[in-house]
C-alpha cells in the first residue's frame, strides 16, 4: 500500500529525489534527501512485509552543516505469496517511488537462502529494481526498538495511524521484546526498524561535502 497518490518520481544530479504527488485535487512536489525499503522475510506464521521510507531534504543548515529532516512512511506491504511474486511487487513499487535500496538481513541463518533467492531471481529478470543492503544490529529486535520510538517522540519518523505499522506500535508491550520470535510477531516493525536504521546510518548524497579537486600546478618549460 502507497499512502498518497504519486504520479512520478525523478532523482536530480545532487541525489534528490522528488515525487509529484495529487492530494485533494491538487498537485505538489515532495523532495527527499533518500528513500530506502525495509524487508522482514517471510517465515512459518510470519507473513513478508516491506516497508518504504523518505527522508524530506531539508535545504537548512547549520554551523554549515545540513541538519536531517524527518522519515515519513511512504509505503508498507504484507506478502502472502511466492517469494517470486513478492519480488516482482517489491520491484514494482521501488520503480514507481524512486528506492534502489532494500535494508534487510541478508547474512543470518535461515535469512541467507532468501537472500540468494532474490539475487537469483533478480539474475534472470534484470528489470527488477533493487539491491540487499545490511542494516545496523540486525539480529537485535530490541534497540532497532528502541530507536523507532525514540524517533517518533521526537518528530524524526511520522507513521501514518492508517498502516500496519501504526497498529503494530500500538499493540507490542515491553514483555514481548523478550520472545526470541519477536521479529515474527511483529513484522512490520521490523521492517521499519532495518529502513530506519538504515537510513538514519548513513549520510545521504545531497548533504555530502564535495570534494575540492586539486588543481594541478603548470609545469616549468
Amino acid at each position: 500500500m502507497i499512502f498518497g497518490t504519486i504520479l512520478n518520481s525523478k532523482q536530480d544530479d545532487r541525489g534528490i529525489i522528488t515525487h509529484q504527488v495529487l492530494k485533494d485535487s491538487k498537485e505538489s512536489k515532495n523532495n527527499y534527501a533518500q528513500v530506502a525499503a525495509g524487508l522482514h522475510w517471510p517465515e512459518k506464521g510470519s507473513p513478508g512485509f516491506s516497508v518504504i521510507l523518505g527522508e524530506i531534504f531539508n535545504p537548512y543548515k547549520d554551523s554549515g552543516e545540513y541538519v536531517r529532516g524527518p522519515l515519513v512512511l511512504l509505503a508498507e506491504t504484507e506478502y502472502q505469496e511466492s517469494l517470486s511474486t513478492m519480488f516482482s511487487k517489491l520491484s514494482d513499487e521501488l520503480g514507481h517511488i524512486g528506492c534502489t535500496d532494500i535494508f534487510c538481513d541478508s547474512q543470518s541463518t535461515g535469512r541467507r537462502e532468501f537472500a540468494e533467492a532474490f539475487w537469483d531471481f533478480k539474475h534472470q529478470n534484470i528489470q527488477v529494481k533493487g539491491s540487499l543492503c545490511m542494516p545496523p544490529f540486525p539480529e537485535n529486535f530490541g534497540v532497532g526498538f528502541h530507536e523507532i520510538r525514540h524517533q517518533i517522540e521526537t518528530g524524526l519518523l511520522e507513521i501514518p495511524k492508517e498502516s500496519i505499522c501504526f497498529q503494530q506500535l500500538q499493540k507490542i508491550i515491553f514483555d514481548d521484546l523478550r520472545d526470541p520470535m519477536v521479529h515474527a510477531k511483529f513484522p512490520a516493525l521490523e521492517a521499519l526498524r532495518f529502513a530506519a536504521g538504515g537510513i538514519m546510518n548513513r549520510t545521504p548524497k545531497p548533504y555530502r561535502k564535495k570534494r575540492k579537486r586539486r588543481q594541478r600546478s603548470a609545469m616549468a618549460l
